[in-house]
């Protein structure tokens, strides 16, 4: 769940061979920090398996 004035800055769906189903790249801008982790938290709690990619030196990689 986003708080107010936090937004999807980039979005990014690569389906493969399943239509219901692929990996997706999600770009989210938060206006305070802590608001990643309750983020983080429900998408937990939604059952994605998901990686948080902040402060991984590979990760702007992904954008090109």
């Amino acid at each position: 769940m986003l708080a107010e004035g936090d937004d999807i800055i980039h979005f990014q769906y690569i389906k493969k061979d399943n239509r219901e189903k692929g990996p997706v790249f999600v770009g989210i801008e938060v206006k305070r920090s802590h608001d990643v982790e309750a983020i983080k938290a429900c998408m937990g709690a939604e059952g994605f398996d998901f990686e948080y990619l902040n402060g991984q030196p590979d990760f702007l990689a992904l954008l090109v």
